[in-house]
């Protein structure tokens, strides 16, 4: 069909044909191994996270033991899980163990070949088998049958803050949440038994706090180490800015919440350690009290969660583009002291540690004899 010119002749609408453009990828920031890890260091998050320089041994420990111990509680948890709940429904015994031990061991396999390990790590794998068996040993009776989920995958988008400030043009406007959740606890009703293990403590937690007369939703996140001396048992929303294992479960229950019709309304971090320590002769149920956090996760908890996740991306922001205008990357990503200090391989070059009673530390193979610092921005 053709369109009729002012002046009488016929015109034949004409097309470009090209390529589609390719949209914008979204940023995307996990909850540990993005906002902790930049919460914790900007600049060693910076050169270990971004620019993909290599662990120092000691971290790499102990990243492989978690996976062990996880993969190990996965397993085991998926096996015994209900088919209803997507599991296997398999019995709890001790074919169970070995068969989660098995796929714990070859998940390790895959990132770390047992010919080139050093015996540093042999030992750290060793004593995460341990905690893992025991902790399947301990846990899987009561708990593994009455998961809903294991290892859930989550994700969410938010509006980028830096988006909403005057004058500032990003190329996009959201960013993704991601993280990996690694219990869901069917639902609870808050008369059950408060002497029946997790299930007593997520019951006590809502008779406690949410008065609430129907079940209610619990997560729960595994720690293969121990509590500090000082954290409280139970923590509620403003404990979340100042607790990096809280504001963790309360990041996943705010995730959670975008896409579930039940937000969960408590979590439990279980310390695995503090559970299989020397007074194992305790009853299981005063061990789990005793070795377990309870976070309750309700509308404020998972607020002050997402007003952290928008402050962290935020600083990040700030710093891609301190960098961007080609300063050192000492001065576009701050140090921050914290507990990694004691192993870190990036002290000698630290701002934050140089001058302080102890300078010495791990090294890194730099090899040009220029200062890694004040390379070539690498975008993120």
């Amino acid at each position: 069909m053709g369109f009729q010119a002012a002046n009488g002749d016929a015109v034949t609408p004409s097309f470009t044909v090209g390529t589609r453009p390719r949209p914008n990828q979204l940023p995307r920031l996990a909850v540990t191994s993005d906002l902790l890890r930049f919460d914790a260091c900007p600049l060693r998050y910076r050169l270990h996270a971004v620019a993909g320089w290599p662990e120092a041994d000691a971290d790499e420990a102990f990243r492989l033991a978690g996976v062990l111990v996880h993969a190990a509680l996965d397993h085991a948890g998926t096996s015994c899980r209900p088919v209803s709940a997507g599991g296997e429904g398999l019995p709890f015994d001790e074919g169970t163990v070995e068969r989660a031990m098995a796929f714990a061991r070859r998940a390790v396999d895959t990132r770390s070949p047992r010919e080139t390990r050093p015996q540093t790590l042999k030992d750290t794998l060793d004593g995460a088998e341990a905690v893992a068996r025991r902790a399947i040993q301990d846990l899987g009776p009561e708990l593994f049958p009455i998961l809903a989920a294991t290892e859930e995958q989550l994700s969410s988008t938010r509006r980028h803050p830096a988006a909403l400030l005057p004058g500032r043009v990003r190329r996009v406007e959201r960013f993704e949440v991601v993280g990996i959740l690694d219990a869901v606890m069917a639902p609870v009703h808050p008369s059950a038994d408060a002497s029946g293990g997790l299930t007593g403590l997520v019951a006590a937690a809502a008779r406690e706090v949410h008065h609430s007369a129907g079940p209610v939703t619990a997560i729960i996140d595994y720690k293969a180490g121990r509590r500090s001396a000082h954290a409280p048992h139970t923590l509620g929303a403003g404990a979340v800015e100042t607790d990096d294992h809280a504001f963790q479960i309360a990041c996943y229950a705010a995730i959670r919440a975008r896409f579930r019709d039940f937000p969960a309304q408590i979590g439990l971090i279980v310390y695995l350690e503090d559970l299989l320590d020397n007074c194992s002769t305790l009853p299981l149920d005063r061990r789990l009290k005793s070795a377990t956090t309870v976070v309750h996760l309700d509308g404020p908890a998972r607020l002050a969660a997402e007003t952290r996740i928008d402050g962290i991306a935020l600083e990040i922001d700030a710093c891609v583009e301190r960098e961007a205008s080609s300063v050192t990357l000492r001065s576009a990503w701050p140090a921050r002291t914290s507990g990694l200090c004691t192993r870190c391989d990036i002290r000698p070059m630290c701002p934050a540690w140089q001058g302080s009673e102890s300078q010495g530390g791990g090294s890194f193979p730099i090899g040009s004899g220029q200062d890694p610092l004040a390379g070539d921005p690498i975008e993120i």
